[in-house]
């Protein structure tokens, strides 16, 4: 292959590597930025699982968002969001309760369903199937 042509492979494979650092390092440094406080927590059946409820928050130009996580019992909430269910609004505003029904079904009760970014139906690590009740307006 001609000298050139490597130039501009090598050029070309430096410049990607650059953009996926520059985006990996951007998306860390924007997860950082966010605080996470913990409103409650609640062990699994079996208490091998828990269900965490909590408020993340991104700075100023963002507004409150109520969490729900299901995490082995003796993990911590670290700096990522909610794996499960995210909504917008305060945890004392929103009214987000869970209950464990046994150690694979969990029930999230909300008022309502507006503002929901997030709703999954299950939770792979241990087959958690999560349903989701209505509680009011």
């Amino acid at each position: 292959m001609k000298l050139w042509k490597k130039a501009i492979l090598g050029s070309l494979a430096a410049l990607l590597v650059g953009v996926v650092g520059y985006t990996v390092l951007l998306s860390l440094a924007f997860d950082l930025m966010c605080t996470n406080e913990v409103f409650g927590e609640s062990l699994s059946p079996q208490r091998n699982l828990k269900t965490v409820v909590f408020e993340r928050n991104c700075g100023a130009t963002t507004g409150f968002s109520t969490h729900v996580s299901i995490m082995d019992a003796k993990e911590g909430v670290g700096y990522e969001g909610g794996n499960v269910f995210v909504i917008d609004g305060h945890p004392n505003d929103t009214g987000v309760v869970v209950r464990w029904i046994d150690d694979s079904q969990l029930e999230i009760f909300t008022p309502n369903l507006r503002g929901v970014f997030l709703a999954e139906r299950s939770w792979g690590k241990a087959e958690v199937v999560v349903s989701y009740v209505q509680t009011g307006s």
